[in-house]
């Protein structure tokens, strides 16, 4: 039996249906922006390939001072830091300075189960330690005592296990920390130094650095915690460094994430492992994801390999939920599976200059 073939829209139809989604597409934006102008304080870029698709910053980086952010301010980034201590670790273990599944023991000693948890393990939040409580994090950033790294060191000692290492993924911002000492006994420096040696000069990350309250950061968008106005101080992140005490700026933000899905400085183990990211579909392509929040800033980094995108949001308010427009709506505009997928020779994850233009057309006609 001979299937008929299916009706083709003529020309003009096809003409019509393109300028009908060209025009919602455009409506939809629209309202995100909408949306986001009413509701959200930051900045936002997105990109695919080498090109930018989106960029756009909103609100205030000081509401009382009238200024308003840019996209080139820095942003306090929280846990988006345990990217670049991970990294650290990978990139070291790639030149053949360390295993990464040498026991924290090796580095610090009397750590619960410390001769079985490996550093890996840290890094993919399997060690199996409890995490801290409302208490711990009160000494840790408001340092109310005379709390140093020995001290912390001695808080995560007297924690017991939670659960056997390497059992399961149970995030650990006590892991991560207990890791950067690792690594700064390792190499002799301290994490900044180092991270600032191994990964922030290579790739050319100059607006990425460690915040501390000794130190000024020129374009840093003041903070806010509108869901408790009493918490709009700045805390001094010395001592959680490895865990939540970078800032950086969305443009960096960008490098980074092309950095790893390029597998570049020592990058590709740890682009193979993804420690510590959320992974899954996200608007019909395969997505990474890592967050990062403190009182009062807020970041969002998506990786698209399929379409080396990159999808990077930065806010200057703390412990709000994101609005639709951010999470859900402008993504999935720019990265819906309708886009066509690349197959430039030899890099097929890299969309072409045409492919990428397609997305920015729904922005311009905005």
């Amino acid at each position: 039996m001979t299937m008929p073939h299916p009706k083709r829209l003529p020309l003009p139809a096809l003409l019509v249906f393109a300028s009908w989604t060209a025009a919602f597409a455009a409506d939809t934006m629209s309202q995100a922006e909408a949306q986001l102008d009413e509701g959200f304080s930051g900045v936002i870029v997105a990109t695919m390939g080498n090109e930018t698709v989106y960029a756009r910053a909103f609100g205030y980086a000081d509401r009382e001072s009238r200024v308003r952010n840019e996209l080139d301010h820095q942003f306090r980034i929280g846990s988006l830091t345990k990217t670049f201590t991970a990294a650290l670790l990978f990139a070291l273990t790639d030149i053949g300075v360390v295993s990464a599944d040498e026991p924290v023991a090796t580095f610090v000693d009397g750590v619960p189960n410390g001769s079985e948890i490996t550093l890996r393990m840290l890094a993919e939040h399997e060690s199996g330690l409890r995490d801290w409580k409302q208490k711990d994090w009160r000494l840790l950033l408001l340092h109310e005592t005379d709390l140093d790294d020995a001290g912390v060191q001695d808080m995560i000692r007297e924690k017991s296990a939670k659960s056997k290492p390497g059992e399961k993924f149970d995030y650990n911002n006590a892991g991560y920390m207990l890791l950067g000492y690792a690594l700064e006994e390792l190499t002799g420096l301290t994490l900044q130094s180092a991270i600032q040696r191994e990964i922030l000069e290579p790739l050319e990350l100059h607006q990425t650095g460690f915040a501390a309250l000794d130190k000024e950061i020129p374009s840093l968008s003041k903070g806010y915690n509108d869901k408790d106005p009493d918490d709009n101080v700045e805390y001094d992140y010395h001592l959680i460094r490895a865990a939540g005490g970078m800032y950086s700026t969305a443009s960096d933000l960008v490098a980074w994430c092309r950095a790893i899905q390029d597998g570049k400085n020592q990058l590709s183990t740890y682009r193979d492992r993804m420690p510590g990211w959320r992974s899954g579909t996200r608007f019909g392509r395969k997505a990474y994801w890592h967050t990062g929040n403190t009182n009062t800033h807020s970041a969002l980094l998506v990786l698209f390999p399929e379409v080396r995108g990159c999808y990077v949001a930065l806010s200057n308010v703390g412990r709000k939920k994101p609005p639709r427009a951010l999470m859900r709506t402008l993504p999935e505009l720019i990265f819906k599976a309708s886009v066509p997928v690349a197959t430039k020779p030899g890099n097929p994850s890299q969309c072409t200059d045409a492919q990428c233009a397609s997305v920015a057309t729904i922005v311009s006609t905005s």
